[in-house]
């Protein structure tokens, strides 16, 4: 979830696309998903919606970090 040229993990910059992920800075995916099953391509329905707030870019690695350290399932 990026506007630059090329997207990096916003924790410690990582650049590798095969290894990025959209993430929602509050946790709330599975809610969202729930709210609306149909949304499935994240990445479409953010360009679609022009970008709005509550996403981050985050490599897998930091978005484990995130999921360890806030105890999500």
């Amino acid at each position: 979830y990026s506007l630059a040229a090329k997207p990096v993990c916003v924790h410690c910059g990582f650049d590798d696309t095969r290894a990025l992920s959209i993430d929602h800075i509050n946790s709330n995916g599975h809610h969202l998903r729930t709210k609306d099953p149909t949304h499935r391509d994240t990445a479409k329905w953010l360009k679609d919606n022009g970008f709005p707030d509550g996403y981050q870019t985050l490599c897998m690695n930091c978005q484990w970090i995130k999921k360890v350290d806030n105890n999500e399932n």
